[in-house]
């Protein structure tokens, strides 16, 4: 289900504040203007909801085991 309560901010906030560094994405891929015109279905709330509150986190060959492991609890405990 599609949380339109869900706290972006604060949820971006928190992983910087534990030292993990989101960018917000750009909006669903049916909003860009070069996709405008080609026939995109633009019901789709789904990716309007990944578009408005999903994020990325830069990721290089560099990161540990022990990073992705930090990444992925820091985030568990975004949700208890």
């Amino acid at each position: 289900d599609i949380d339109e309560d869900f706290d972006f901010e604060g949820f971006m906030m928190y992983l910087e504040d534990e030292g993990i560094e989101i960018k917000r994405n750009f909006g669903a891929m049916y909003s860009h203007q070069c996709l405008k015109g080609l026939g995109v279905n633009e019901n789709c709330p789904n990716a309007k909801w990944i578009g408005d509150y999903g994020g990325h986190i830069g990721i290089h060959r560099y990161l540990s085991l022990d990073d992705l492991n930090y990444i992925i609890g820091t985030i568990s405990n975004f949700y208890r």
